[in-house]
């Protein structure tokens, strides 16, 4: 405990988690300590304690506040990574991930090919807000249930001619398909246009992806029902880079 406090600059043990070098600087303390094993040891072991009950708080803790507008920019590409490493790594928790150097590592080289130019704390911290999230989600979708079940992709567009300009400036859905129709990933965006041209950019979606179903307007609910819409359209479609965090809250995974 002594190491944590010493490190994380008054921040709480999750962003720890997901910036790399108040992890070296806590690592280090731990060195400096003789404390035995290694960082992920280390890392292992602070959330034990927390779950354990056994952190006691110290002074108060700094609040981290990310606008939606920015976070629309690459959280897409935090909940692919997070994914790919689960898929990879024989289904860690995300904390697992995060503690464990190797696999936080290959987190973050799979959210920058979906979304470059951003930090590893980036697309960290808005994985662990999405998990965060799950939480209210589970009882949003079973409680607006009735409100998705008419609600559905229509058409599709082959992606190699879709015009993302379209859409900008508009909030929607879209559901992104891969070869015999196969639902790849579904996303919620503050503004389509920029989200499917920041897709078409990126090879890793091009070598996937064949199609995209857009919902935007009236196909829409309402605001406040749409983060669990979302959620319920991942449920139906299963699709091969989203996180079923409905399912991760009903298997009370950490």
């Amino acid at each position: 405990m002594e190491a944590f406090y010493a490190a994380n600059d008054g921040h709480s043990m999750d962003w720890l988690l997901a910036d790399p070098r108040l992890q070296a600087a806590f690592h280090e303390r731990c060195r400096e300590t003789g404390l035995l094993g290694g960082p992920a040891d280390w890392n292992r072991e602070l959330l034990r304690l927390r779950k354990a009950g056994a952190f006691p708080k110290q002074g108060s803790v700094k609040k981290i506040h990310l606008a939606d507008d920015e976070l629309d920019t690459y959280d897409f590409a935090a909940e692919i990574a997070w994914r790919l490493a689960h898929d990879k790594f024989g289904g860690p928790s995300l904390d697992e991930i995060l503690c464990d150097p190797d696999k936080a590592a290959f987190f973050d080289r799979s959210a920058r090919r979906f979304a470059p130019g951003f930090e590893p704390v980036q697309y960290r911290w808005a994985a662990l807000r999405l998990r965060k999230a799950s939480r209210q989600l589970v009882d949003d979708v079973k409680q607006y249930h009735f409100v998705f079940a008419n609600r559905d992709f229509g058409r599709f567009q082959a992606w190699d001619s879709f015009d993302p300009e379209r859409y900008a400036g508009r909030p929607g859905m879209y559901l992104l398909r891969a070869d015999g129709k196969a639902a790849q990933y579904v996303g919620r965006t503050l503004d389509l246009g920029r989200r499917l041209a920041q897709h078409s950019f990126r090879r890793a979606i091009g070598d996937v992806v064949t199609q995209v179903g857009v919902l935007a307007g009236r196909d829409l609910p309402g605001e406040e029902y749409q983060a669990a819409f979302k959620e319920a359209l991942v449920r139906r479609y299963r699709p091969g880079w989203n996180v079923n965090l409905v399912g991760l809250a009903n298997a009370k995974v950490s």
